[in-house]
Parts: C-alpha cells; sequence; structure tokens
C-alpha cells in the first residue's frame, strides 16, 4: 500500500508483528436524528459496518518522532500475507520482524555497520526487481523508464497524494514523523504549487462567457443612433 503510507525503508524494515495493532471502528452513514427508532434499528442492523485496521504506532530510526499510521486490514493482509509465516511455514510471533530484513535470533549479533549494510542489500534488491519488472511494461510512464526508482520514493508519493487527496498537513506530517517545516520544503513543494496553481483556476470555473458581458452592458446603453437623433430634436 504504497509502502505502509509513506514509512521509509528503514522503518520498514525494523517492524514487528507486534506493531500491528487490529482494530475496528463502526462506519454509520445515516443520520439517526432524522429517523424513527424501528427504522433505526433496521438500518442499524444492515447498513452499518465494521471498519477493521491496523494502527501502526512507532518512532522513527532518523527523526525519533512518532509515526501513527491507519492502515485498512484487508488491504494490507492480502499485501504481507506471505510475510505473516517463517520459512518453515510457522505463523510469525510477535516479535518477529514483518519483512525478512533481520532474523530475531541473530539481530542482536549485528553490529550497526552489518544493520545497514542489510538493509541496504535487501531493498536494492527489490528496487533491481522493481525496475525489471517496469521494463516489461509497455505502457509505462516516461518517467518511470527514464531513471530508477527506489522503494523510498514509495514514501514521497505517498505523502503527496495524501496531501492532493485533500489530508492536512498535520495528518501528513504525523504519518511521515515531520514538523510541517521540513514536510513542506523536502516532500510537498512540486504538489504544494500545483495545488495552488488549480486552486485559483477554481476562480475562473463557471463565470459567464466574456462575449455575454459585453453584450449584456451594451444592451443597457442606449444605441448611438438613438442618441444621435435625440440630441438632433432637442437642438430644433
Amino acid at each position: 500500500m504504497v509502502a505502509f503510507d509513506g514509512l521509509a525503508p528503514i522503518d520498514l524494515s525494523y517492524l514487528r508483528m507486534k506493531d500491528l495493532k487490529r482494530k475496528q471502528y463502526k462506519k454509520m452513514p445515516l443520520d439517526y436524528t432524522r429517523i424513527k427508532d424501528s427504522q433505526y434499528m433496521k438500518e442499524y442492523n444492515t447498513k452499518n459496518q465494521i471498519i477493521e485496521y491496523y494502527s501502526v504506532q512507532l518512532l522513527r530510526q532518523k527523526t525519533k518522532r512518532e509515526v501513527n499510521i491507519k492502515l485498512p486490514c484487508y488491504i494490507i493482509d492480502s499485501l504481507l500475507y506471505p510475510y505473516y509465516y517463517d520459512e518453515v511455514g510457522f505463523k510469525k510471533k510477535e516479535d518477529d520482524f514483518i519483512l525478512n530484513v533481520f532474523d530475531k535470533k541473530t539481530y542482536s549479533q549485528l553490529s550497526k555497520k552489518q544493520i545497514y549494510s542489510r538493509m541496504s542489500n535487501y531493498w536494492n534488491t527489490l528496487a533491481d526487481a522493481l525496475n525489471d519488472y517496469i521494463a516489461t511494461i509497455h505502457n509505462a510512464p516516461t518517467s518511470l523508464t527514464e531513471k530508477r526508482i527506489t522503494y523510498y520514493a514509495a514514501r514521497h508519493t505517498a505523502l503527496n497524494v495524501l496531501n492532493d487527496k485533500g489530508a492536512t498537513l498535520e495528518e501528513i506530517a504525523n504519518m511521515a514523523g515531520h514538523d510541517l517545516k521540513t514536510l513542506e520544503k523536502s516532500y510537498l513543494g512540486d504538489f504544494n504549487i500545483k495545488r495552488k496553481v488549480e486552486s485559483n483556476l477554481r476562480i475562473w470555473e463557471n463565470e459567464p462567457i466574456q462575449e455575454e458581458a459585453i453584450e449584456s452592458s451594451w444592451e443597457n446603453q442606449p444605441r448611438q443612433e438613438e442618441t444621435i437623433e435625440g440630441s438632433w430634436e432637442n437642438q430644433s
């Protein structure tokens, strides 16, 4: 799901099974203040939905800022199902890493250099496979085929699309683990330009056609011939 809604690869590498906290809320589309109790109960049992989601809360490795992301279960489960089981086929336990960048048993024995080397190799290997796949797509956008795409690009993509879809900057900053200033400067610059231009374009939407405006202004004025005739009549 665009790399977990904007998580950096380094943070994805450290995620453990216990970081995916399954929760739910009720989706209640009806306005119950305007209907009778009997209808309320009927609609409550038929149209309300239970939405299940994962709550992911962690401290970013780089900034040490808290990240709070909500992800629909049906999407994440379908994507991560193979990662929920180890190489033997047993379901992973809470302390196991979700992705297979690290192994719980050997992680504590790795040096800092080895940890970053392991992450670099893991994500570069995935990026190689991703770019090989993109090269096989006949209708791929030129921007994808001109340069190497990395998984870090998914982070920028997710945050910019959220911005373009109308999420507040505070929400996006919370998911990115950045302050507002860094978010706007390093992530949303191009999209903010786009939104400003599109916002200004809305000023001109549904405006009357210029010719009609000019025509109506002439209708309110006396015709030139009548004005001339009137002036001669007054003189005579």
